[in-house]
Formats: C-alpha cells, structure tokens, sequence
C-alpha cells in the first residue's frame, strides 16, 4: 500500500517455472528462494551427502529457470524447529555450485533470540534447540561465500508450539521483536509458513 511492492521472499520446494502467477509476484517485489525439493528433515539424515546435495541443487536449478527470477537465498527445512543446521552443509554443499553453475549466497537459517524471557520461552523446550544466535540481529559471514541473515524468534512454528496456532500473544511477540531489531538498527527476518499455523489478517 506504501511502496506498491512486496518485500516477501517465499522459500520454494517446488514450482512451475512458466506459471503466470508468478512474473506478477515478481514483478510486485516478492522473490523466489531456495528450501530443497524434497524438504528433508534434517537435511544430512542417514548421512547420505550426495542425496542432501542432490535436493539443495535441484531446487536452485528449478528456480533459475523462472524467467526474471535469480535465487540468492535458502533456507534449512525444519531449521526452527530442530537442530537441522550444521557446520558440514555450509562447508560442502553451500560453497558449492551446481552442475549448471548456479549458486546461493545469503542463508537465513539460524535463529537470533533476544535475551528477554519473552522472546527465549519460544524455543522448544521439549528438545535439544542450539540453532540460535543471541541478541544479534545483524548478517554476518559463515565461511567466505555465505551472507547469514538471522531469522527473529519467535517463528509462527516456534509460537505455535507453545501456544497453538494463530493465538493473539504471537504477533505480539513478533511486533516486540520488531521492535527491539529497529532499537538495535538490526534486520528483522519473519518467518511464517502456508501451514494455518498464523493467519494471513495476523
């Protein structure tokens, strides 16, 4: 309404590359970004490499063939939720190209958690959770071609799984996270899924 654009990016498992729908998406500001093909959780299960690559640079070749779209970014599934992000993607298959020679640069899968108690009661505390970095919503580099931007606590997983879904406290929660990223001059990453778990008018 202010800007006539959509600062959104969707992180894609899969796609029609020629489907309308999506050049009047891009063309209001939204991008298509990376989130496997197959959406393994964890990603690098079964410690099978080649499979976790295979589903990474599958979907980065599928969405460079969207006319006008060039993904720069992926996200881990299941990464606020489960420990699904490790040192070994980063190091072997981030870094790496695919055999079309494409490539990401930005990911956004760990989790900034200000010190508050608001914000900490989001982590699952039914499970080991260390997929977080504190009071540091800035990017910041992994290894020398990764832009990490940090995703804001809580995700509407994350809310959902203390409070059930579409609860009142949650976008609350998420509008004093907002609040604390602006105070700090930090970037404010929301995380929100297709899954009922917050409403679109929240």
């Amino acid at each position: 309404a202010i800007d006539d654009r959509a600062p959104v990016s969707i992180f894609v498992n899969g796609l029609e590359p020629g489907h309308p729908t999506l050049q009047t998406w891009l063309g209001r500001g939204l991008s298509l970004e990376v989130h496997t093909t197959d959406h393994p959780c964890p990603l690098l299960q079964g410690g099978d490499l080649s499979r976790a690559r295979s589903t990474v640079e599958r979907c980065i070749d599928l969405l460079n063939e969207v006319p006008g779209s060039s993904p720069v970014a992926y996200r881990m599934p299941c990464c606020d939720s489960i420990n699904s992000v490790s040192p070994r993607f980063f190091a072997e298959i981030f870094e790496g190209h695919t055999e079309a020679g494409n490539h990401l640069t930005i990911d956004s899968s760990v989790f900034n958690v200000f010190g508050d108690e608001r914000f900490r009661q989001h982590l699952p505390a039914d499970r080991s959770f260390v997929n977080t970095i504190e009071d540091y919503p800035y990017p910041y580099v992994i290894g020398k071609a990764c832009w990490e931007l940090p995703c804001a606590v809580p995700s509407d997983w994350e809310a959902q799984h203390l409070r059930g879904p579409n609860h009142p406290e949650t976008v609350a929660d998420m509008k004093a996270a907002l609040d604390c990223c602006v105070e700090a001059k930090g970037v404010f990453t929301l995380v929100f899924h297709p899954h009922n778990w917050i409403q679109a008018r929240q």
